[in-house]
């Protein structure tokens, strides 16, 4: 396992940092989406619309963000699955994780089984075989249910054209509204407490 797991560093630290193109697939619902992945628990998720919710990893904290309420929730992300994805380095106690490692025709994958707070969880990241490009992940969650990632396409950042705002969702940018860095047009309509259109 922990040859698996240095192992795994290495791909990702070779992939990072990471502009994609993903189509995501959870109960029966497809969402298209932006994501830049920086490595050391960074990350921005922006989806297509009508989807306007924002993720933010910023090294510490997984920032939730709906701008149509303007709710912003923020998560430890030590204490969620996606720091195998962002951050493998910080998965470092065996009592709470395993490794495995497959390969087969197309692809070299990592299951990363993890016991988060006595609840099971798996998170399976995949590689073309060839050249080790990050291909997709699914993630189980401890009820079972399942998401699915898959990369629509791919593209190798330099360290020159990383924006460290990329890795931010601060208050001064919440309210000036310049909260998006990724390649869809949108439009929000906010929504006030009662449910009325702002």
């Amino acid at each position: 396992s922990n040859s698996n797991h240095q192992e795994l560093i290495d791909i990702l630290n070779k992939n990072y940092p990471l502009e994609i193109t993903f189509q995501q697939s959870h109960n029966n619902q497809e969402l298209k989406g932006w994501m830049l992945i920086g490595g050391k628990g960074k990350a921005r998720t922006e989806f297509s619309p009508p989807n306007n919710y924002l993720i933010v990893a910023d090294g510490k904290w997984l920032i939730f963000h709906d701008p149509e309420i303007e709710r912003t929730t923020y998560i430890p992300i030590e204490s969620g699955i996606l720091q195998a994805l962002l951050n493998p380095q910080s998965i470092i106690d065996p009592n709470k994780f395993r490794i495995e490692k497959n390969i087969d025709n197309q692809y070299i994958s990592f299951s990363i089984l993890l016991n988060l707070q006595n609840e099971n969880q798996e998170v399976r990241i995949y590689f073309d075989k060839n050249n080790f490009n990050l291909k997709g992940w699914d993630i189980t969650e401890s009820t079972g249910q399942k998401i699915n990632v898959k990369v629509m396409s791919i593209n190798k950042l330099s360290l020159e054209k990383v924006n460290e705002n990329f890795f931010k969702l601060t208050e001064k940018m919440r309210n000036s509204g310049n909260i998006y860095f990724g390649p869809y047009e949108r439009k929000i309509i906010k929504f006030l407490d009662n449910g009325r259109l702002n």
